[in-house]
Formats: structure tokens, sequence, C-alpha cells
């Protein structure tokens, strides 16, 4: 055999090979054994998990932080100067209004109230003669016994001793204020809290000594922004963590943050809630009933917007919609019905048209 036969045997035998083999085809088809052809898996459906949209109630919500407020909050305030004999009361303790919590030293109080006493005494003496003596001159003048000027004298000096009992009765009353002011109360019905004097301290009138707060029920102050405020309206339900509320009072005038003050007014009977915590919540906007609830996993979301995929006649078909509420892991969207079969596992390789096999989520 000649070279020449033998080159051209040698070429027809890799020729055959790489026939044989498949490595004179496109990249990315060479086939391998058990792989199937490009036509095959073109066609091939994809398997993916299904839902079937059910109906019932789904709440759209506003979310906000807040900070939890006494209902009422009052200072416990001397009303005298003095120092401090008593504290009746700790941090944290339940006082009713009236309720004795701070004494004042009570001794110069009392002498005061007893001159005051001493001083309205000799003031009703006074007028019960002066009086007397009017009674008579009044008798003279009468008869003609006495002249104008005397009976003027004796009525004048009438009129100033009543006018000086009622003087002293008023600083007898003062007096018996001041001595009572000695026992400083609660203003209302709460807690005492942030406790601020102690025993032998000097107060002055003014001076704080604590706060009672009301905290069976509370508010909860929260900052809602300009763009959001005209969903909110006064008497709308709320939700502070698990516990309800309502919507008591909206503020007319933003912040320098353009946010506005909302008041939550929610029931604490068993004081879960503490003055001055954060707390989450929301506001329900709208509550919708009898709608498709969709698994907020079916849901797609790029820079076009919101979509999902439904299964119509073994393929899939990419469905626009539009997020109308979200509560927890549920969506009520507009573009779906109930009934309809979305996909919720492998919905993000899947593309308009393509076959798929659904398997229905247990």
């Amino acid at each position: 055999m000649t070279r020449r036969s033998l080159l051209l045997n040698r070429v027809f035998l890799i020729g055959w090979l790489l026939a044989l083999t498949g490595a004179g085809a496109p990249a990315g088809l060479a086939a391998e054994p058990g792989r199937p052809s490009a036509s095959a898996m073109a066609s091939e459906p994809v398997t993916v998990t299904t839902h079937t949209l059910a109906t019932g109630t789904i709440r759209d919500r506003l979310a906000f932080t807040g900070e939890t407020k006494p209902f009422v909050e009052t200072f416990l305030t001397a009303d005298l100067s003095g120092r401090i004999e008593k504290i009746l009361v700790e941090n944290g303790d339940a006082v009713t209004a009236g309720q004795v919590l701070v004494t004042l030293e009570r001794e110069r109080y009392q002498i005061a109230l007893d001159q005051a006493e001493a001083s309205l005494r000799m003031a009703e003496q006074r007028a019960r003669e002066t009086r007397s003596d009017f009674e008579r001159t009044k008798v003279l003048f009468e008869r003609k016994a006495v002249n104008d000027k005397t009976f003027e004298a004796a009525e004048t000096a009438m009129v100033l001793a009543v006018s000086q009992v009622k003087q002293a009765q008023a600083a007898f009353e003062l007096a018996k204020l001041n001595l009572e002011r000695c026992n400083i109360r609660a203003p209302i019905t709460g807690h005492f809290v942030n406790r601020s004097g102690f025993i032998g301290q000097g107060v002055n009138p003014g001076t704080i000594l604590g706060k009672v707060v009301e905290l069976k029920r509370l508010f909860v102050e929260a900052r809602i922004p300009e763009h959001q405020i005209r969903e909110i309206a006064v008497g709308q339900v709320c939700q502070i963590e698990d516990r309800p509320g309502r919507v008591a009072h909206i503020d007319l005038y933003a912040d320098s943050g353009r946010g506005f003050l909302v008041k939550i007014l929610v029931p604490n009977d068993d004081l879960h809630f503490k003055a001055n915590m954060f707390v989450k919540g929301f506001v329900v906007r709208r509550e919708y009933t009898d709608v498709p609830l969709l698994p907020l996993e079916a849901l797609l979301t790029d820079e076009t917007g919101s979509a999902l995929f439904l299964v119509e006649a073994g393929r899939a078909r990419r469905q626009t919609v539009e997020v109308l509420a979200r509560e927890g892991t549920n969506l009520y969207v507009k573009g779906v019905e109930a009934g309809q079969a979305v996909v919720v596992v492998g919905q993000h390789t899947l593309h308009d048209g393509d076959p798929v096999a659904p398997v229905a989520r247990p």
C-alpha cells in the first residue's frame, strides 16, 4: 500500500470517528449518552408546584412604630415650703385619687392655724360688742338723745368689726388649708412613678416629687408620613402587637420631618404595656372579604411591576397583577380569580407559554 493510500485511510478513519462521537456538532449540543436532543428538550414540560386560589378575608394595613404614653400623666408637687416628713409610697405602687403620698412637717402650720383661730375669736367678740353699742346708739338716736355724728360713728365701728371678722375668717381658712396641704395627695387614680424626693428634703411650692400616671388605658404615639396621613382617620381600627386599638387623635401640624402625630388609644387593664415603650403596630386602612388570597411566594417583582404565573391547559401564562393588600404571607391582588392555579415553586425560570407539569401543593 502506498504512502498516499495510508494517508487517505487515516483521514477517512478520523472523519468516521468524529461523526460517530458527534464532535462535529455545534457547541453545547454534542450528543451524550442518555441526554435528549435540543428539539426534544424544547417540548419537555417543566415540573412546577401550584396552589389553587381560595377566597377569604384580608386587611390592607399601614405598619408603623410608636411609643406608649400614659392616658393621663400628672406631677406630684408641693404647694408649701417645708421639709418632707414621710413618704408613704414607692415607685410602681397603685394609688387612688386623694390618697396621701407625702407629708411635710406640720408644726409651724399648726401654730399658724392656732393664731388664726385666736384672731378670729377676738374679731367675733369685737363684732358682737360693736353691734351691741350700735343697737344702743340707734335707740338713743331715735329718741334724739344723740346727734348724727355719734350714730354714724357707732354704725361705722360695727361695719368695720364685721369686716374684720370676715378677714379673720379668711385667714383662719387659709391657715387650715395650709395645714391640710402638708398632706400631698394623689391627684388622680393610677400608679406612682419617678419618685424624686427623700425624707428631710426641703421643698418649695412647685417642687416635683414624682408623677402619677394612668396606665389602664394608654396612647401609642406614632408619626405618619405626609404621603400616608390622608389614609388615616379618627376611629380606624388598629392593632398594637396583639392588642386592639383605635385612632383617637390626628395632629394637624407636621413636624420638621413632615410627619404627623397620630394617637392610638389602647386598653391596658393588665398593664402589659408600660409607659415610654417602643411598640410596633398597624392601622387597618381597608378590609376585603370573600376575595382570592394569593400566597406571597407566588409573586414575582421586578422593575416592570408585579406578576405571577398561572397554569392553563398545561402551559404557564404570565399574568401582570396589582397588589391591593398584604397581611402576613397572604396577598390580595387585582388580576386573578378564585379557583385559578398559580405557580408557587419553579416560577422563577418560567417563560410565558412554557409547557408545565403541575403538581398541586398539599
